[in-house]
């Protein structure tokens, strides 16, 4: 509707709430499995109500999805990337914000390329907002 383009308030204060989160962290990212415990435990430490692998059709399994208001009639979507190229990824997330019932879309990444892209924050042509965020390894 009319409301498309406007972007709630909650949403922006959980998208960067989650964002300087990321930043502050390092993961441990050896496996996807590590790097999926590590963003759940940050969450569980936001006190963020969330969702882990989310199938939503054949084609889309989110990785989380966060509520942030109590109607969870949408969520943040985080999709984790430790591997597969930039092109993609950014497909994905364009995606999964293109969905009804996701209000934005973070890319958690690890691998090098997203040292190499300067991405600013991205708002998908639905007017949602996608952020990229690189997860930094933490040092054994």
């Amino acid at each position: 509707g009319s409301m498309s383009h406007f972007v709630d308030a909650a949403v922006t204060g959980t998208i960067n709430q989650i964002v300087d989160e990321v930043n502050a962290l390092a993961f441990n990212f050896g496996n996807e499995r590590a790097f999926h415990d590590g963003i759940a435990a940050m969450l569980d430490g936001l006190k963020l109500e969330y969702t882990r692998e989310v199938a939503i059709d054949k084609q889309n399994r989110f990785d989380f999805v966060v509520s942030f208001d109590q109607l969870r009639s949408s969520g943040i979507v985080i999709e984790a990337k430790i591997k597969g190229p930039f092109g993609a990824a950014l497909q994905q997330c364009s995606r999964y914000c293109a969905l009804d019932g996701v209000a934005a879309v973070i890319l958690l990444a690890t691998p090098a390329w997203i040292r190499q892209v300067n991405v600013p924050d991205l708002v998908h042509s639905s007017g949602k907002p996608m952020r990229i965020v690189h997860a930094r390894r933490a040092a054994f």
